[in-house]
């Protein structure tokens, strides 16, 4: 359940004032707080109307609560009025309406709310970190949605990257989701060395196993191809896969050489190659924004880029809603088809994704506000 208490201290224009103030550097005027704090309240109670509907509406009601989040959002960080912001959703539906609901699709346009709360919060990425046990981050935007113009999304793409759907995906399609989790490990006093770790499913068998996921792992996301391999092991039901920023890996740290074998479970980059003199790699160069920057999350994913764009998890929650919430309006019979889970000579089962949808909107419920709390107050730890 959402504690709503943070989100209720923006609801105050006093606070929001001064919050929006420390994080941007520009106090906004009394009026445009005012506009702030009533599109976050209008967003809260969307949200709890929605937490208690039934799921016949449900996805409208979160999509309302979102738009009305993203205009605080896009007000707060451009310190416009709303009379400035686009008039329009920036996104259509062009789903075929002989399709069910795995067939949902969109259209990205050329302006709208989505394009706004997009660009708002895209420069605003973030990879956190510790140093001596404190909290730190450096910048890692996301990128601006122009390039996305007239693309075609499909709703499988989106819940294919949105983070902590990626078991549930590949269970409910059968193949694999486009975003992984990892975990961080960065040096204390000032070193600069980061490790980098991935806990996947696959349990590796052997050497060639091994190299052919790692290798796997290095085509979905090309960024680890400027991480260098430093040990593989099986735990907690999981292979577990770790690289390090050392170096330019200009060596095959995949080779014969380079991977030995400990046992058959055990693989590590060979001696000679961790105390070989090498240089460190800022990891801020070598890695690609991350989930979980706005909120300062303890699961941090990567996520494949949707037609090249690399979309940060709240965009994809905006996109993923507006094609609900469309359903909802405009094809209300295969809405209720599908969670109805009936089966009928004239209409197939459309229920093979309902509780991966309701699980992606749930995460949305408790997701978005804290994201407002974040951007509202950016410089918050």
């Amino acid at each position: 359940m959402t504690n709503w208490y943070d989100i209720k201290f923006l609801e105050s224009a006093t606070n929001v004032r001064e919050l929006v103030g420390n994080s941007t550097g520009r106090k906004p005027s009394a009026g445009i707080a005012r506009e702030i704090a009533v599109c976050i309240q209008q967003g809260r109670l969307f949200f709890e109307a929605a937490a208690a509907a039934p799921i016949q509406i449900k996805p409208l009601q979160i999509y309302y609560g979102v738009v009305a989040f993203a205009q605080a959002v896009i007000v707060a960080t451009k310190c416009s009025s709303l009379s400035t912001l686009a008039r329009a959703h920036g996104l259509t539906d062009i789903t075929q309406d002989d399709v069910g609901v795995e067939g949902l699709a969109l259209r990205v346009e050329k302006y709208g709310t989505f394009q706004e709360f997009n660009d708002a919060i895209a420069p605003l990425g973030r990879i956190w970190y510790y140093d001596n046990s404190m909290p730190h981050w450096y910048k890692k935007p996301f990128d601006f949605a122009a390039e996305l113009s007239s693309q075609r999304i499909a709703i499988t793409e989106i819940l294919a990257r949105v983070p902590g759907l990626s078991g549930m995906f590949s269970k409910t399609f059968g193949s694999p989701s486009k975003t992984v989790p990892i975990m961080l490990g960065f040096g204390t006093l000032n070193t600069g060395h980061c490790t980098l770790r991935i806990d996947d499913a696959f349990l590796f068998t052997d050497r060639a196993s091994l190299i052919a996921f790692v290798k796997k792992l290095r085509a979905e996301y090309p960024f680890l191809e400027r991480w260098r391999f430093t040990e593989a092991l099986h735990a907690w039901g999981n292979s577990i896969i770790t690289f390090d920023n050392t170096g330019e890996r200009v060596d095959d740290d995949l080779s014969e050489e380079a991977l030995i074998q400990a046992n058959n479970n055990s693989f590590a980059a060979s001696r000679a190659l961790m105390s070989a003199d090498r240089s460190i790699v800022p990891a801020a160069d070598i890695l690609v924004p991350l989930s979980g920057g706005y909120v300062g999350s303890a699961q941090t994913y990567v996520m494949q880029p949707i037609n090249n764009v690399k979309l940060h998890e709240y965009a994809l929650q905006f996109l993923g809603t507006f094609l609900l919430s469309s359903l909802v309006r405009y094809r209300p019979q295969i809405w209720q088809n599908a969670i109805s889970r009936s089966v009928t000579a004239q209409s197939a089962a459309d229920d093979r994704a309902l509780s991966l949808i309701e699980r992606f909107l749930d995460d949305t419920l408790s997701g978005f506000p804290d994201m407002v709390v974040r951007v509202i107050d950016y410089q918050r730890k």
